[in-house]
Formats: structure tokens, C-alpha cells, sequence
């Protein structure tokens, strides 16, 4: 028990903005995704790795996917 109150104690000294800022990160994340799949409700029939699959194609460029319709950047609006 004390080596948990131990590491809570760190955490909260020492990275609470790192931390408040993956929150940030994530939450803007889970919106742009969440909007996303209202727009696109076809995606949900769906199976989980074609979602995935499609999800990445719509939102990721990558090097065989250098053209994406929406593009995640969230990292920008997060201070």
C-alpha cells in the first residue's frame, strides 16, 4: 500500500501536465473518431479489423495511403 501511495504522490508532483495533456490528447481523439462515425454510420456493420482497416485509410496517410479524405490533427490544438 505504500509503495502505491509512493508512486501517486510522484505522479502528482511531477507529471501532472503530462498527464493533463495525454487527457486532452485522448478526448480530442475520441471525439474526432466519435464524429467521424456519426458522418460515416455506415463503418459500423462493419467487423472490428475492417472497421479498423477502413478507419485507418479514411484518417492515416500512410506510405501505400498518401491521400486521406479526413485527417487527424489534434496534436496541434492541444497546448
Amino acid at each position: 500500500m505504500a509503495a502505491n501511495k509512493t508512486i501517486i504522490k510522484q505522479l502528482e508532483s511531477k507529471k501532472v501536465e503530462e498527464v493533463e495533456q495525454t487527457r486532452k490528447l485522448y478526448n480530442e481523439a475520441i471525439k474526432f473518431y466519435f464524429e467521424l462515425l456519426q458522418d460515416y454510420q455506415g463503418l459500423l456493420e462493419l467487423a472490428t479489423k475492417p472497421l479498423l482497416t477502413e478507419l485507418e485509410k479514411i484518417t492515416v496517410e500512410t506510405l501505400p495511403n498518401t491521400s486521406v479524405s479526413i485527417a487527424l490533427e489534434i496534436a496541434s490544438n492541444v497546448s
